[in-house]
């Protein structure tokens, strides 16, 4: 049986895990935050990792992970949880910890669009940037979850709001969209 590590348990490394699981993988998962799925609410998060403990995936959070390196064909992840040091051996890994937005030669200063301190384009609710004409959409805004299936429907509604004048926004860390007013 292979042994996969996933570092990363938001969307795609819970996601990822499973798969991986029920092809008959042995799946450890390193987060570095409290709980699996960190945007999530503490309730469903508890449960979501009961569920993936009971299918066999092995969770360990609070892990900050150090280094990897090979050795004897297999892959050493050495990390730090609660202050010790601990190593897990795998066949693979898959590294699963988010993304950080390619702005830097966009030069979005000169187009008076500002940015955060992780340099994700800041959006209001209507995906507008702090240039009220210009949209930012997907792995480039704000937004905390950055993903190929909300940034298509970030995308829609952007285009509708800058070309219709309509009135959608996105509300909250799951991609929910609601009905509003678009700002001025």
């Amino acid at each position: 049986m292979d042994i996969i590590a996933i570092i990363g348990a938001g969307p795609i490394g819970l996601e990822f895990s499973q798969i991986y699981s029920r092809f008959g993988s042995k799946v450890i998962i390193l987060e570095k935050e409290k709980s699996v799925f960190p945007a999530g609410e503490e309730e469903l998060t508890d449960r979501l990792k009961e569920i993936l403990e009971r299918e066999g995936i092995e969770i360990i959070l609070n892990v900050e992970v150090v280094s990897v390196r090979e050795e004897n064909g297999k892959k050493i992840v050495k990390f730090l949880v609660e202050g010790r040091e601990e190593e897990v051996e795998v066949d693979e890994i898959l590294l699963a910890s988010g993304k950080i937005p390619n702005t830097e030669a966009l030069d979005l200063e000169k187009a008076k669009v500002k940015v955060n301190e992780k340099k994700a384009i800041i959006t209001n609710e209507f995906l507008q940037t702090t240039n009220p004409d210009i949209f930012a959409v997907g792995d480039v805004n704000d937004k905390p979850l950055r993903l190929e299936t909300t940034a298509a429907r970030e995308g829609t509604i952007a285009v509708l709001n800058a070309f219709t004048n309509a009135n959608f926004h996105r509300s909250g860390a799951f991609g929910y969209w609601f009905y509003g007013r678009k700002a001025n």
